[in-house]
């Protein structure tokens, strides 16, 4: 279920950076068709940051420790092929409060804001909706990162289409706050398995946190942008991703 692609600015040209695995080491740089790299966020060209997301410090903070926010950042052009494998490494960190929400999604969409999308605050996370807007995320998976019923114990979701009123299959607890942490998700079209990993090391674990199956391609209708997002609600913290990268081949 996921990968992202994302594409740069350099020379007055748009170029698409491959994200492999951070496994590989690689810079940011230009590369095939179907990747992304941004080993940090002092560059985010080729990124659009919607509500309250902004690049600070070299990292892409999608929510500052303030409530009631929500924020997101896309790839500008639709860059994720569902029909072909994705392979996708990202690191987050959610720090600085005393009573830490709402928690941070990747998502893969194919709404029809593009690269615009975002969805509600709260445990909404930017990416679904209150019952009296209509902005959730339409056609899309999100690998959800989940700290509104667990405060520092959050948990890791799949969700569809914008859909937060659900309770899909979830990990169990693992405390999300104030520590780095290395996901990694890879999706196969074949099997239609999306596996996600998750360690403090950036040795990736042999288990996967969470495995579910999702047909990606009927969920999308076609290319989509990918991405994150965040909120806060009534508590709040800061929202970070530190790097990001991505292989769609």
């Amino acid at each position: 279920m996921k990968t992202s692609l994302m594409t740069g600015r350099r020379g007055g040209r748009t170029v698409v950076v491959t994200v492999m695995g951070a496994i590989l080491g690689l810079a940011a740089a230009p590369a095939s068709a179907g990747s992304v790299a941004f080993p940090d966020f002092s560059n985010v060209g080729g990124l659009r940051l919607n509500g309250s997301a902004q690049a600070e410090g070299g990292v892409l903070r999608l929510t500052q420790n303030s409530g009631d926010q929500a924020g997101s950042a896309f790839s500008e052009a639709k860059v994720v092929n569902p029909s072909k494998s994705i392979r996708t490494k990202f690191r987050f960190r959610i720090h600085d409060s005393g009573d830490p929400a709402d928690g941070l999604a990747f998502v893969i969409h194919r709404d029809p804001r593009g690269a615009e999308a975002l969805g509600s605050n709260g445990h909404h996370l930017g990416y679904g909706e209150r019952e009296d807007e209509q902005v959730r995320i339409r056609r899309s998976v999100a690998v959800e990162f989940n700290l509104h019923y667990g405060r520092s114990q959050g948990r890791v979701r799949v969700r569809t289409n914008g859909r937060t009123d659900r309770a899909p299959l979830a990990s169990a607890g693992m405390n999300m706050y104030d520590r780095d942490w290395r996901v990694w998700i890879a999706y196969s079209p074949n099997t239609e398995r999306l596996k996600v990993f998750v360690a403090q090391s950036d040795t990736k674990p042999d288990r996967p946190r969470l495995v579910t199956k999702v047909d990606l391609a009927e969920v999308l209708g076609g290319t989509g942008h990918a991405g994150f997002t965040a909120a806060t609600g009534g508590a709040a913290a800061v929202h970070d991703i530190q790097s990001w990268r991505m292989r769609n081949p």
